[in-house]
């Protein structure tokens, strides 16, 4: 689907009926939906009475891609609540400022805003000034954005809440992996009033983030929203955790570095794995590594008060003997053992000389039974 222009698709209610449900779909028996939207196009189920806003419902069997600056969106100008978004997929891409928004603008308030959840049974990828925006421009508070997917990566694209006078909406990630590049941010806002930021809840088995990427919750009169990381790794590029002060939210963009932070008038809480255990932690290595040829040449059996020569050891794969007495039964055919082309090498050979690379090989001569029961293929040292 291309819209091109100011045009639109629109689902909506301007009196006490609630407004039908809008969805979008591949034709016919394809896999994938592709929507390009041009500035200011838009797909829109919304209300402007008392009825109910409809419901917008974007679905594919293997991927849905939605690109170009136009706008996704549920609404409520009126006394109702919006309508729901959602979409559901197994890859989702969201790029080249394309929006997809939950919003009010109710004077009642209880028109809040409608929630959007985002169900990608692979991979969500939001990029260059992508967003989901959950968002009220006046009393009612704004809705909620669920997102469940295994990989979310975001490069220089938003997922937000805000609210100018009412509380704003929360955001719940569940994924393996979370992954924000360049200026990603989650974020939730109340601009102003004793309304509540929304929280911030990320379950992921890691979540990384580099350049400013941030994570925020604030509310500049009320209580910030709480920050939860239920993650076994957490990594963030110059990580700075929050300060005791009301930091601004323009101070903590374009810093060229990661922060999470719910400091408000009343700060919110944040939680995060305590990775501390790891810090020098690591042990660094001797500059005198083991010597294996020596370690080799001077293994062999040896009796009491004799130098060490080589050896050559056969061992068993593990298990019990067949009975008590037994040796361990091995699993590897034994060859015979070929002599050496001359033993006159041998008679030039130093005896208490430690075996070099070079020097002959001494063939085994004959089995010997160690103290622990194992047999041994070797031979005396002289």
């Amino acid at each position: 689907m291309h819209l091109a222009g100011v045009v639109g698709v629109f689902a909506e209610t301007e009196g006490q009926t609630p407004a039908g449900t809008l969805t979008l779909k591949p034709y016919q028996d394809q896999s994938t939906l592709n929507l390009t939207l041009a500035p200011q196009s838009r797909v829109s189920a919304s209300t402007s009475g008392s009825g109910k806003g409809g419901n917008l419902i974007v679905t594919a069997p293997e991927a849905v891609t939605i690109s170009g600056p136009g706008l996704l969106t549920v609404e409520t100008t009126g006394d109702a609540t919006a309508g729901n978004l959602t979409i559901d997929t197994q890859r989702l891409t969201i790029s080249d400022g394309a929006k997809v928004s939950a919003s009010t603008s109710s004077p009642n308030p209880d028109g809040v805003g409608g929630n959007i959840t985002v169900n990608a049974a692979q991979s969500l990828d939001l990029s260059n000034g992508a967003s989901l925006l959950a968002q009220s421009n006046a009393a009612a508070p704004a809705g909620n954005i669920k997102i469940n997917t295994p990989n979310l990566t975001a490069t220089n694209g938003t997922i937000a809440t805000s609210s100018n006078e009412s509380s704003g909406g929360g955001i719940t990630i569940t994924a393996d992996k979370i992954r924000l590049f360049g200026n990603s941010d989650i974020t939730t806002n109340v601009n102003q009033g004793a309304g509540e930021g929304g929280k911030i809840d990320l379950k992921a088995g890691s979540i990384v983030a580099f350049d400013d990427s941030d994570i925020l919750a604030f509310a500049r009169d009320g209580k910030g929203g709480d920050i939860t990381f239920d993650t076994r790794a957490f990594f963030g590029e110059n990580y700075s955790a929050a300060s005791s002060r009301n930091d601004p939210l323009n101070t903590l963009n374009g810093n060229n570095r990661v922060d999470v932070n719910a400091t408000s008038a009343i700060n919110g809480v944040i939680t995060i794995p305590d990775v501390s255990f790891i810090q020098n932690s690591l042990t660094e290595l001797p500059e005198n590594q083991i010597n294996t040829d020596s370690l080799l040449a001077n293994s062999c059996i040896v009796r009491r008060n004799q130098p060490t020569r080589g050896s050559f050891t056969i061992t068993g794969t593990g298990g019990l003997p067949q009975r008590p007495g037994d040796a361990q039964m091995s699993s590897f055919p034994t060859v015979d053992v070929k002599t050496l082309p001359s033993d006159s090498t041998l008679s030039n050979t130093n005896p208490n000389s430690s075996w070099q690379k070079s020097d002959p090989i001494v063939e085994p001569l004959g089995v010997y039974r160690l103290p622990n029961g194992k047999l041994v293929l070797s031979r005396e040292c002289s």
